[in-house]
Parts: structure tokens; C-alpha cells; sequence
């Protein structure tokens, strides 16, 4: 309906920069013979080829990786506790992870580094400088800082690990989102594609540990929003796994995620996705994962904080110490983290346009439970 729809600028027709520049040609074929048939040739051709030759070149790579690194990473153990920070894409969980990732002394946690090369960080280390050089300072969607070394959602390295079983996969081919949305829970699934994603998942965090050398005592902290439909999956895999779900006013997400969907969504296309696909992208993940939450939280409920961004942001440090405290963690970096809470203070937040009426009553419509149960007013 009129004033009902975002209206997505479509930019980076031209970039190549993919989730995807860390597959295997194995892991890449998979993906493509699977989707050929959605592939916007004429606007996104070029970056099918362009991940085709990366792939070449990274299945090589593996196989030296493979075979230098092998046992070392199979060695890895992994633990049953660990960190697991949930919430919806643009709730704020990015920041709980770069704070918490501070305390390295307690941690361990996948890295951009490794979720962009996950078959091969190892190999790469002694380029991995060249790499960083062509890294942007911040991230596309928002100011917030991108490093190598910087903590990073696991599941996009696991993307590419399974060979697609994903819901990072909704960015490469959002017309087939839907058929992505049952790995949320992997509920109905073939057992396979399970399978495929817990292994990945695994060695993700097998590699991890590895490039820090070693878990020792420390925790496996875990941030991708996704995980937030699988509570109870989690719940089940790591049985004294803590949890921290952060929430923030449905209005300010909507918003911030329209942003990022034109902004970083768009750098990976490989179909040519309608404006109204992309919308209803948006507003029924929000739907599932907030769904899927509730219904399992209270499985959880004495391994669970959950903190409200409008609170947690206005402090970080005072909201980092609120979590150890809540969880009765030791809290041996204070210093380290105290500092880095001071570089927060120059940080620019982006400024939206006021969604339209017709938007704020599509957004409440759709996502009233989140406003009932979390206290927000419409």
C-alpha cells in the first residue's frame, strides 16, 4: 500500500567485496548449481566470476591447510559454557561483543579474520597485514569499528564452511529468503543439511581457538543474530551455555535495518531482489527470530540477561559490569575495558529519516508482540 514501502536505493552494483570470497570451488559450486537459475547474470555476472577464481584459488590454499593444520585444529577441544550474545541484526549485539571481546583474558572468539577466511586463516597469516590494509576503517552500515582481530559473527564464516546452509544466505539470493528460513532451527530439515552446518560450526570454532592459541580456561564468546531462533538448539548443544539478549525499540531497528539492507545488503546480491522482497525480508525475520525466542527463553531462564540497548548504550562500561555482575564472572580487564569505553564517547550514531505513518503502522502491525513484551511504546 502507498506509503507502506521503504524505498531501497540499490548501490555497489560494481563491488565484488562478497560474504562468500572465502569459499572453496567445492563449497562455491554447491551454492551456484543450486541457485544458477537466480542469478542476476547482466547486473551481478561479474561477481560470479570473480568468486569462481577466488574460489580456485582458495581451494588450493586449503588443501595446504589442511594438511599442515589438520590434527592441530582437530585437536581443539570444544567446551560445553559458551558466551552467546542474541538479539535481532541492529539491536545493539555487536556492541555487547566488541565490549565483552575486550576481555580476552576470559575469552576467545572468532575473529573478521577468520569468518572472511575460513578454510584458509591459518595458511594465510604471514599476508594477513596485506589483507588488513584493504579493510575499511568502519563498517559500511554503521560507524562502528572493523578490524581484522575484531570479533565477528561466527555464522558468516560457517556460511561458507557448510557450502550455503546458512541464513546469511538470504544477502546473496533474497528472492529465495523464505527457503533459507527453516535453518533458523533446522526444524524439518533434511538431517544432511544439519549436518553440514554443525560441522562447519565446529570447525569454525576448532579454528578459533587455534589462531588464539588455544581456549585453555577461557570461554568461546558467540554473536550472530540468527542464533537467536535457537535457544533451544543451543541450549541442548552446550548445556552450560550463558546467554545475553539485547533488545531496542522495534521503530530504531526497522530503521537501522532498512539501512543496512541498502548499504551492505547490496554488496552481495547475486539475484536482483524487488524492494517489497527486501522489506518483507526484514519484518518476517524479525518476526521469526523474536518468536522463536520467546518461546524458548524460559528453557534457559537462569542462564539468561536480558538488557535494553536504550540503557546498556548510554553507559557501556557501567552496562559490561551489570553482565558480570549479573552472572557473578570475574571481571579481569576493567582497565582495559574502561579505556576503550572512552573512544565510545566521539562515537557518531547514524541518523534516520522519520519513518512515514503508513511505515510506523505496517512496523507495529507486524511487530507489536516485540513492543508488549519489552515495554516500548508505539
Amino acid at each position: 500500500p502507498p506509503g507502506q514501502q521503504f524505498p531501497f536505493q540499490r548501490l555497489h552494483r560494481w563491488n565484488c567485496t562478497s560474504v562468500l570470497m572465502g569459499c572453496t570451488l567445492g563449497a562455491w559450486l554447491s551454492i551456484l548449481w543450486e541457485r544458477l537459475g537466480d542469478v542476476a547474470w547482466r547486473m551481478y555476472g561479474h561477481r560470479v566470476i570473480v568468486l569462481t577464481l577466488s574460489a580456485c584459488f582458495n581451494s588450493l590454499l586449503s588443501l595446504v591447510e589442511s594438511a599442515v593444520y589438520g590434527r592441530q585444529v582437530a585437536a581443539q577441544p570444544i567446551k560445553d559454557d559458551p558466551v552467546m550474545i542474541l538479539g535481532h541484526p541492529r539491536t545493539g549485539t555487536t556492541l555487547v561483543f566488541n565490549l565483552l571481546g575486550i576481555d580476552t583474558a576470559s575469552y576467545v572468539f572468532p575473529t573478521t579474520y577468520l569468518t572472511t577466511f575460513p578454510f584458509t586463516a591459518l595458511t594465510l597469516r604471514p599476508v594477513k597485514g596485506l589483507v588488513s590494509s584493504a579493510l575499511p576503517a568502519t563498517r559500511p552500515m554503521d560507524n562502528m569499528e572493523l578490524g581484522l582481530d575484531m570479533p565477528q559473527e561466527d555464522e558468516l564464516g560457517t556460511t561458507q564452511l557448510s557450502g550455503g546452509v546458512s541464513l546469511v544466505m538470504p544477502i546473496v539470493f533474497m528472492t529465495r529468503c523464505k527457503e533459507y528460513f527453516p535453518y533458523f532451527t533446522f526444524e524439518g530439515t533434511p538431517p544432511a543439511h544439519f549436518e553440514r552446518w554443525r560441522k562447519g560450526f565446529e570447525l569454525l570454532l576448532r579454528k578459533a581457538a587455534l589462531l588464539a592459541g588455544g581456549q585453555g580456561s577461557r570461554r568461546m564468546l558467540l554473536k550472530s543474530p540468527m542464533h537467536t531462533a535457537r535457544v533451544r538448539l543451543f541450549g541442548n548443544m552446550f548445556p552450560r551455555a550463558s546467554f545475553i539478549y539485547i533488545h531496542r525499540h522495534p521503530y530504531e531497528v526497522f530503521q537501522s535495518a532498512a539501512n543496512m539492507a541498502e548499504k551492505t545488503y547490496s554488496l552481495t546480491y547475486l539475484d536482483d531482489p524487488t524492494n517489497a522482497q527486501i522489506q518483507e525480508f526484514i519484518l518476517s525475520q524479525f518476526e521469526l527470530l523474536l518468536n522463536e525466542y520467546l518461546a524458548a527463553r524460559d528453557a534457559v531462564k537462569d542462564r539468561l540477561l536480558e538488557i535494553r540497548y536504550e540503557d546498556f548504550s548510554k553507559d557501556p562500561f557501567e552496562g559490561v559490569r551489570g553482565i558480570y555482575a549479573h552472572f557473578g564472572w570475574p571481571m579481569p580487564m576493567r582497565s582495559e575495558l574502561q579505556a576503550y569505553c572512552s573512544t565510545l564517547r566521539a562515537y557518531q550514531k547514524n541518523e534516520f529519516c522519520q519513518l512515514s505513518v503508513g511505515l510506523k503502522g505496517l512496523v507495529y502491525a507486524r511487530w507489536r508482540k516485540a513492543f508488549d513484551v519489552f515495554g516500548y511504546s508505539p
